[in-house]
């Protein structure tokens, strides 16, 4: 997976594969990734696919996420 990432040649990498292993992962191969940019995600691709449903409003904006 690596060297299929490295040959891309991504200006970004965004890992979405839920915490901790995303962090984990990330510190793992930071030394071997050739991406700029790398973002842990979390559960946004949940959210943005439908499969999971986000907080309330008046509960994102008072920080309860």
């Amino acid at each position: 997976m690596i060297e299929m990432i490295n040959n891309l040649q991504p200006h970004f990498l965004w890992v979405g594969i839920g915490a901790p292993k995303q962090e984990k992962w990330i510190a793992a191969h930071l030394a071997r990734v050739n991406v700029p940019a790398q973002v842990d995600v979390g559960a946004a691709y949940d959210f943005h696919t439908g499969h999971v449903n986000r907080a309330p409003v008046w509960m994102q904006k008072t920080g309860l996420k």
